[in-house]
Order: structure tokens, then sequence, then C-alpha cells
């Protein structure tokens, strides 16, 4: 992990699904992970976003505070797309899982 530029949120502990929608089909696009563990961290697979406050690794970003999420959702919506966030509130072993 990349302690230099983790970020430890005090929330609970929760996974994020963010879905690029299409406004036009309604359909999914692609879709993102953000996991609130030890370390808030994004796995964003189609991601093409380069910011210097946070630090992309194997499409893992690390850094991940709450101005990188909003960056981010906004960076991923367009006149084309529109972002669904869906989260949910899980067990440590869960969130350790995802990471």
């Amino acid at each position: 992990m990349m302690r230099h530029v983790a970020y430890v949120h005090d929330g609970s502990l929760r996974i994020y699904l963010y879905t690029m929608v299409n406004n036009e089909s309604s359909a999914g696009a692609r879709s993102a992970l953000a996991v609130n563990a030890l370390q808030r961290m994004i796995f964003d697979p189609a991601g093409t976003i380069k910011h210097n406050v946070f630090i992309e690794q194997d499409e893992v970003l690390y850094g991940a505070t709450p101005s990188v999420l909003e960056f981010c959702t906004r960076a991923h919506a367009s006149k084309t797309h529109h972002v669904v966030i869906q989260d949910l509130d899980v067990t440590p072993e869960i969130t350790e899982r995802a990471l």
C-alpha cells in the first residue's frame, strides 16, 4: 500500500460503487469501486484520471480524500454520461477483503 499518500476517512467502513450511465440509453458504461477501510482507495479499471494529489498504481488510486472522490465523480460526468453512486456500510472483514 502507498502509505505516504494514504488517506484514512473517519467515517464508517463502506464500499461505494460508481457507475457511469449513458444519458441517452440509460445503459451502464463502466464502473469504479471505492473502499473506505484502513485507508480509502478507488479501483478504477477503465479510468484515465491523473492528478498530482493522488497516486495511481495498477488501476488503484491511493490518497482518496473527499476532494479526490468529488474530483473523480465530476471527471467522469459529461454531456453524455452521469454518475450513479451506490454505497453500503460493511464489516471490517469485507473492507479488508475488498482492498
